[in-house]
């Protein structure tokens, strides 16, 4: 058999009262009680085989991040009388009273890491030779796609046939070898992460009091006796038990409406033992240092795809810098042309969109910028947790099991609200906002916005509620409709008697222009090569070695092509000393030696 007995709550206004009467033994501060809404139920149950009665009293409260519900438990006697403590006939015959309260502490968003590698924005740097035809030779077509690493940097050569031989001897064309060398930016090392859909956390602590009345009846110790935190996820419903003071907790609901979407973020990542003091200084320093940021808005390689036109090609792996295929991928990226071969003067440049050359390069933005919900970012090993600024309101059902019937009173502090600025402002991304700054602010506050300066008609309400006790200044930001497209008169009811009322100025921001697509940006450069392309000795007596004749000969058709050449040649030679012995000796004997001075004196 059951029956129902149904009570209705009652809320007591412990506001007002000496500041003693809210002190703790235990913790010597103040409450933070917060008005909600919350209903009482009581349920007899009757257990027909054991033959004993149990009261179940069920309380509902509808919390919101930050909030602290308090509710005070009255035991009654067995004439069915209730203990109030505002009273003092009964606080020498009856129990101390017993105050219980759920606070809201945080809510987190916990995304599985899928995947992840180490990556560093890339500075690409060349060094060129360039040759000219005849001469040393400096530059050979062999020079293509060697490997040139030293330590842990990634090289590779590249060779550039058909260039021009401004400066060079002969009018042949030229040949330029290149290195090809690429190091990360400032020796940063970021770390990509693949992020799926979360789970989401949310803590709670309970604490239970115990109430003495003092010698003045206004009087009231809050004596802490219990303080246990308790981590559900409201993905389903939660349930759990508090033994020692035969509660169960109930807890659906409350699932925030912004989240991160799934796909690809990086952050700085912190090197750890091998950094030393200073450079981990220098790091902390830096506007992306560490794990508590999440960097976007810039096109990211996902593990499988090793895209130049994006961030995450060159990655770190087992110590050594690589890239997907980079003897070929890094002589693509290098375009090169020659402005003075002999004085070996070059123009580079770079088909890498994103890597640190000239300029400061993109890294985005954080999503602390792009999302106000947002209060933290903890990257973890295989997680990422993404703590909100504010929540939907959690349903939390608290039943109270005993043998005796108890009386439920809910309790909280009058918010407090010394003054507030305004403003509505559209940022850079045509976000609308109404942002405010409460000064010495307490507890919950119903707002409006009125078109009109009078306060006659409302465009919009809201509620809001502060949730830092140390800060003297709170500063909270609303998102608002496009209708709000101008100055507007915004009041928050302190209470039901007290309203403050401010002007909040329209302020419209410079809309953020689009990143423009970088331009070619050659890059001038001198080879170290200085003394390449000189005409010296040693370069004419080369070819004076007869080794150096065959030098390049492959195969038998080479060789062959080769004689044939020769003996063309030695035949052309042969004719031109025959021309040169029946023609050229004669005329050359005859303009040294005249007929006419070879005659005697004495012939006559």
């Amino acid at each position: 058999m059951f029956r129902m007995l149904l009570s209705m709550s009652r809320v007591h206004n412990m506001h007002g009262r000496p500041a003693d009467s809210w002190k703790s033994k235990a913790q010597q501060s103040v409450v933070p009680c917060t008005r909600i809404s919350a209903s009482v139920g009581q349920l007899l149950r009757e257990h027909l085989d054991q033959g004993r009665l149990e009261f179940i009293t069920s309380v509902e409260l509808r919390l919101a991040l930050g909030e602290t519900a308090c509710f005070r438990v009255h035991v009654l006697d067995d004439q069915q009388t209730v203990i109030d403590h505002n009273s003092t006939e009964n606080s020498t015959k009856f129990a101390v009273s017993i105050v219980y309260a759920v606070e809201y502490l945080n809510l987190v968003h916990v995304h599985p890491i899928r995947q992840q590698y180490l990556f560093a924005l890339p500075t690409i740097n060349s060094v060129c030779v360039c040759d000219c035809a005849g001469g040393e030779d400096h530059c050979r077509p062999g020079h293509q796609y060697n490997n040139c690493t030293a330590d842990t940097l990634l090289c590779v050569t590249s060779y550039h046939a058909h260039q021009k031989p401004v400066g060079c001897p002969s009018g042949a064309e030229a040949d330029l070898c290149c290195q090809i060398s690429v190091k990360p930016y400032r020796n940063w090392i970021f770390r990509a992460l693949y992020i799926g859909q979360p789970t989401t956390v949310a803590k709670f602590a309970y604490r239970r009091y115990s109430i003495n009345n003092n010698n003045n009846n206004n009087d009231q110790t809050w004596t802490l006796e219990t303080e246990q935190h308790l981590t559900v996820t409201l993905n389903e419903q939660s349930d759990f038990n508090i033994a020692t003071d035969s509660l169960h907790f109930s807890l659906n609901g409350g699932l925030p409406h912004w989240q991160l979407k799934e796909g690809m973020y990086f952050h700085r990542h912190l090197q750890g033992p091998q950094q030393n003091a200073n450079e981990k200084q220098r790091a902390n320093d830096d506007d992306i240092n560490s794990n508590n940021t999440l960097q976007v808005g810039v096109p990211m390689n996902e593990p499988d795809e090793w895209d130049p036109n994006k961030l995450g090609w060159l990655r770190l792996e087992n110590g050594h810098w690589i890239a997907h295929h980079g003897h070929l991928q890094l002589p693509t990226l290098q375009h090169v042309r020659v402005d003075d071969c002999k004085r070996q003067i070059y123009t580079v440049d770079y088909n890498a969109r994103h890597s640190g050359g000239v300029g400061q390069p993109n890294f985005g933005s954080s999503v602390q910028e792009n999302e106000p919900w947002i209060r933290r970012v903890r990257s973890q090993l295989n997680s990422v947790e993404i703590e909100h600024r504010r929540s939907p309101t959690v349903n939390v059902q608290v039943q109270i099991n005993g043998t005796w019937p108890v009386n439920v009173s809910v309790s909280h502090r009058d918010s407090v609200l010394s003054d507030f600025d305004a403003s509505i402002v559209v940022d850079s991304t045509n976000n609308r906002y109404l942002n405010l700054t409460l000064h010495n602010a307490r507890g919950m506050f119903l707002g409006t916005v009125y078109k009109d300066k009078s306060s006659q008609i409302a465009e919009l309400a809201f509620s809001l509620r502060t949730t830092d006790q140390s800060d003297n200044l709170h500063t909270v930001r609303l998102a608002l409709p496009p209708a709000v497209n101008g100055t507007r008169r915004v009041c928050l009811e302190v209470n039901p008697e007290t309203s403050v009322c401010r002007t909040a100025n329209y302020v419209v921001q410079p809309t953020l222009k689009q990143p423009t697509l970088a331009m070619a940006s050659w890059a001038v450069k001198q080879g170290e090569c200085e003394n390449c392309n000189q005409i010296t000795l040693q370069s004419i007596g080369k070819y004076l070695n007869p080794l150096q004749w065959f030098d390049g000969i492959g195969d038998v058709s080479e060789m062959i092509a080769l004689a044939i050449e020769s003996l063309f040649s030695i035949l052309v030679i042969l004719v031109l000393l025959c021309l040169c012995r029946r023609f050229a000796w004669p005329i050359l004997r005859l303009a040294i030696h005249p007929i006419g001075k070879n005659k005697s004196p004495g012939g006559i």
